[in-house]
């Protein structure tokens, strides 16, 4: 329990929960993206060059790199989403190099060297940014628009049928979660008062993807559970920090053949708030309707 005790990793716990929330978005569309870790450097350096450079408060400086990192996501996905499958995940892998590669020589934001000097940020600034990312994501995935979204990612060919742009949407929910990545990119940064282009390689898109597939996709509190879970390992098997992305790609392919859904599932969380809630004269859905259908189609 010593671990959960440290400000920074309570810290760090809330930040990557926030991104792997971002990936959760976009995943919710059918989309498995490799490339996240660059909208989380694109918020990160967007905010503290903001920050350092031109002294903007640090909410501000979030708010915009959110926006401009979305902007971003969206525009990648545009032409990305004419390929499919591992095409996209190759894709998005190439763009994150292709992010890295450009931080690295850009000397406005200090090249291979990296850049510093921000101020930091604060626990409560975490806890209060990862409420209300939480809540955000939760009423997003519960409107009709969010619904769309999971249509989408498990048919497109019923999305179609239910008159839903199954393009459009992919696109939206890629601008979404690149933005809600980058939200948590620009925490990390003033976090850790240091960045480099190293941090936001490829491996750090992969960890986000073990934390949701992990913790389970069908759910956002799967992503939740994946990120704490996974970010507290390393800090109960000290000693092995070096052999942590071995460690994580064990779990991956021992999850990949025993439960490919993740721990949470949409039936299992349902079945929780029924437990939960039963008694208290609330109207519970059944595990394993087809409420997502009819709310998006309208009947």
């Amino acid at each position: 329990m010593e671990a959960l005790s440290s400000p920074t990793i309570q810290s760090l716990i809330g930040i990557n929960i926030i991104m792997a929330l971002g990936l959760y978005i976009t995943i919710s569309t059918g989309q498995f993206s490799l490339g996240h870790a660059a909208f989380a450097g694109i918020g990160a350096y967007a905010a503290s060059v903001l920050t350092v450079n031109f002294h903007w408060p640090l909410v501000p400086a979030m708010l915009v790199a959110t926006v401009f990192s979305g902007a971003f996501g969206a525009l990648f996905a545009l032409p990305a989403l004419r390929t499919r499958g591992i095409y996209l995940a190759i894709l998005s892998l190439g763009l994150g190099e292709l992010v890295r590669v450009f931080l690295s020589s850009f000397e406005y934001t200090g090249g291979v060297a990296g850049f510093g000097g921000m101020r930091g940020t604060t626990p409560g600034l975490v806890l209060i940014t990862l409420l209300v990312s939480l809540g955000l994501v939760r009423l997003l995935m519960r409107s009709p628009l969010g619904q769309a979204f999971q249509v989408v990612g498990e048919d497109e060919k019923v999305a179609g049928t239910l008159g839903l742009n199954a393009t459009r949407l992919k696109v939206l929910s890629f601008g979404l979660g690149a933005a809600v990545t980058a939200l948590g990119g620009a925490l990390y940064a003033h976090l850790m008062f240091f960045i480099e282009p190293a941090v936001f390689e490829y491996g750090h898109s992969v960890l986000l993807l073990i934390f949701v597939v992990f913790g389970g996709y069908e759910t956002m509190w799967g992503a939740v559970l994946g990120a704490v879970a996974l970010t507290l390992l390393p800090e109960y098997v000290r000693g092995l920090e070096q052999w942590r992305m071995v460690m994580y790609g064990l779990i991956l392919v021992f999850m990949m053949a025993v439960r490919p859904q993740g721990l949470l599932t949409r039936r299992l969380v349902s079945g929780i708030k029924g437990k939960v809630f039963r008694g208290r004269g609330h109207d519970v859905e059944p595990a394993g309707s087809n409420k997502t259908v009819r709310r998006v189609g309208g009947h």
